[in-house]
């Protein structure tokens, strides 16, 4: 399995997105959270020790500095998606989503988040792997 480089970088000078195999995307939730009831239950998808390593590698370094090449400054209910092509031209990639929730991005989504989110910025990786 891949594993991600500890320089990554999060750059917003791409031009085109459609032929960007590492690419980031940023979207902010443009409404206020909504008050649901319901039940939480995990979905218990199995993932290697790679996958989890990567995971939480990139959550560390979303929290300890600003991995982008530009002033961010996180707000609540932003979402990260970040993609990684493991394989060029096999099709492989590994595939992240961060949501920023009470001062720190995790990999756990906010249940009462609405789904109302707009694409604020993107780009490409440098350094994924």
């Amino acid at each position: 399995m891949c594993k991600i480089s500890k320089e990554i970088k999060l750059c917003s000078c791409a031009t085109n997105m459609d032929s960007i195999d590492n690419m980031w995307v940023l979207k902010t939730n443009l409404a206020r959270p909504q008050i649901l009831f319901g039940e939480y239950y995990h979905l218990g998808l199995s993932q290697n020790k790679q996958d989890v390593k990567n995971r939480e590698l990139l959550m560390d370094k979303l929290n300890s500095k600003n991995l982008f090449d530009f002033e961010y400054t996180p707000c609540e209910n932003d979402q990260l998606e970040i993609t990684i092509c493991v394989d060029e031209g096999g099709g492989k990639f590994l595939k992240f989503k961060f949501y920023y929730s009470d001062g720190r991005w995790t990999d756990k989504k906010n249940p009462f988040m609405n789904e109302e989110i707009k694409i604020t910025n993107g780009g490409y990786i440098k350094n994924g792997i």
